[in-house]
């Protein structure tokens, strides 16, 4: 969490401010931590098991959440983008 709120600051003063308020109010803390997140699912009756080992926040114009999941011992990279709209 410190790190995404590092590189907000290094962004600008408005985004370091409004980032640290998302994390402070709208986030339970312990949904931010990632690291050894591992965690057995089921879909259409089978179980897989599900491994998190490594994630990464790019905070600019838009906010672009890395991570890079193994699943069933195949590895791949997820990026989730969000982009504010105004008007």
């Amino acid at each position: 969490m410190e790190g995404m709120l590092q590189r907000a600051r290094k962004v600008g003063e408005e985004v370091y401010k409004k980032a640290r308020e998302i994390v402070e109010k709208e986030t339970p803390r312990d949904s931010l931590t990632l690291n050894s997140f591992e965690k057995e699912v089921e879909v259409n009756g089978k179980r897989h098991i599900v491994r998190v080992l490594f994630w990464d926040v790019k905070i600019g114009r838009l906010l672009k959440i890395n991570i890079t999941a193994e699943v069933d011992g195949v590895a791949r990279t997820y990026t989730i983008t969000f982009r504010r709209f105004r008007g």
